[in-house]
């Protein structure tokens, strides 16, 4: 759970970046089909930007008996506070579980609704053309969904005829579709008020894009604005279609209807949205959790090959060098990167975080005498798979320390990494985190 709601904070970041850049920047601009695209690309990269991971070469430092540093995977950290317990049914993780997967299935209920509420009235109405539906439409003039356009058959000859001839442009463009993709979307994200606001600027585009091309096309302004007041009081009939008379101000749309084009030079404002991109990404996809080189390790289980720097100032007590506990055989080599990388119960080191986080327990006598902290260890799992040499790098108190030895010691066999083909023996380390509430 704690993953679904990372990767929704930072959609939703990315998505109120991009909807305000739109806003403030683009929505003035003549550019329908740019602004289009821009919509549409920006809302889908917001949902897969949070799953992009770049690693960068700043990974976890392991403590020798120098009393310096030298470099080694970290799996990252978990924080446990007194009474922390194993995820259960009635838990609070479950309840939201619960009430994403009834706003979901609503969501998705109200969208087949508007569907079938469709098909009522294509079987209501009368053929008036190819693809053409007269209706007695009662909350709107005109509308196109599913490439079809329904028009109320209580119009006048010369309003049926512009407003087919307007929703049949919304109809060549598939507007249809990008709707239809943001409310399934929607379902999915039913949470996300963003969303919505794509939604409707969206709306907003694809009736600009179409009063735009029907003046080109020769169309007086004067009576074309006549036409759409005359049907402006109509409330719009679903949210998913194009329609005519829909809820788009039309302040909004009579100023777009006389504004100048943009300029060709329009396209440098996205060179605004850069910096605020870059620090998001930074933010969101950034990671220090894998080194992005091999390094193979020395004799002693140690990484070789490493720059080495001194040890910062600490509160904590540094442990020296890892016991020679005869879990790696004599001469065998401990890698720290390799080609496959060690797996755990069928997942990446994530799955490992969240095994650790459920059975850690913050020791009852460390918790009455206030003592908190990170607990950082290390560990090696061999080429059986088996968790051992086990090594508190940094410690805090020995019920903390203990306590963590414990738990890694009845760590679950992982699949061993290998090199070359070969199984072979990886170093880890990760940092518990005692906190008191």
């Amino acid at each position: 759970m704690k993953e679904f709601i990372d990767y929704n904070v930072a959609s939703l970041s990315y998505m109120l970046l991009f909807y305000l850049f739109y806003q403030i920047i683009l929505s003035s601009d003549t550019e329908y089909r740019r602004n289009r695209f821009y919509l549409l690309a920006t809302l889908l990269l917001s949902l897969v930007l949070p799953l992009v991971t770049v690693r960068i070469n700043s990974p976890f430092p392991l403590v020798d008996a120098g009393n310096r540093i030298q470099e080694i995977i970290s799996l990252g950290e978990v924080t446990i506070v007194p009474g922390s317990e194993t995820v259960g049914s009635d838990s609070p993780v479950s309840i939201l579980l619960m009430l994403y997967l009834s706003g979901a299935a609503i969501s998705a209920s109200l969208l087949a609704i508007v569907f079938i509420r469709l098909m009522a009235i294509k079987r209501k109405g009368t053929p008036a053309g190819p693809g053409i539906y007269s209706v007695p439409l009662r909350s709107s003039s005109g509308f196109s969904a599913m490439g079809l356009i329904f028009i109320d058959s209580s119009l006048d000859k010369e309003a049926r005829e512009k407003i087919i001839e307007h929703e049949k442009k919304h109809v060549n463009h598939n507007h249809f579709n990008d709707l239809l993709l943001v409310r399934i979307i929607a379902v999915i994200f039913w949470f996300n008020p963003i969303v919505y606001l794509f939604l409707h600027a969206l709306k907003s585009i694809h009736e600009f894009q179409v009063d735009a091309e029907v003046i080109e096309n020769g169309e007086d302004i004067t009576s074309y604005r006549r036409l759409i007041l005359n049907q402006v009081f109509n409330t719009e009939l679903f949210t998913i279609q194009s329609a005519f008379s829909g809820h788009t101000p039309i302040k909004k749309r009579f100023i777009m209807m006389t504004k100048e084009k943009s300029g060709k030079l329009s396209g440098l404002k996205f060179l605004a949205l850069l910096p605020a991109f870059a620090a998001l990404f930074m933010l969101f996809s950034c990671t220090n959790d894998v080194m992005d080189e091999e390094m193979n390790s020395g004799p002693d289980g140690t990484p070789a090959d490493v720059e080495l720097t001194e040890i910062p100032n600490t509160d904590v007590k540094p442990v020296s060098t890892p016991p020679k506990s005869g879990f790696v055989p004599e001469g065998e080599v401990i890698f720290v990167v390799v080609e496959e990388m060690p797996t755990f119960q069928g997942g990446d080191v994530k799955r490992f975080r969240e095994w650790v986080q459920t059975n850690v327990t913050y020791p009852e006598i460390a918790a009455e005498n206030g003592i908190q902290g990170s607990v950082y260890v290390s560990f090696v799992v061999n080429t059986e798979g088996k968790v051992g040499d086990i090594w508190i790098m940094r410690g805090v108190d020995p019920s903390l320390d203990n306590e963590v030895i414990r738990t890694i010691e009845q760590s679950p066999d992982w699949i061993p990494g290998k090199q070359r083909g070969a199984e072979v023996n990886v170093r880890f380390s990760i940092a518990v985190n005692f906190q008191l509430e």
